[in-house]
């Protein structure tokens, strides 16, 4: 059996990183080129997550 704790770990820090950054964009004082760098960050870490994501293995209903 393969061991997937280095992708787990990686989702769980990317899922960190994208629940600060959502924190920080609903932040009010930001101005908006702050706020545009903060989104492309997001949607940085989002891509990567969504990379990571696919490759978890699907558990079969047969084990």
């Amino acid at each position: 059996m393969r061991d997937y704790t280095n992708l787990y770990s990686d989702i769980l820090f990317y899922t960190k990183e994208l629940e600060r950054l959502d924190a920080e964009l609903k932040g009010p004082l930001l101005s908006a080129a702050a706020r545009e760098k903060l989104q492309r960050e997001r949607d940085k870490i989002k891509a990567k997550l969504d990379a990571l994501v696919e490759k978890i293995p699907e558990i079969s209903e047969n084990l």
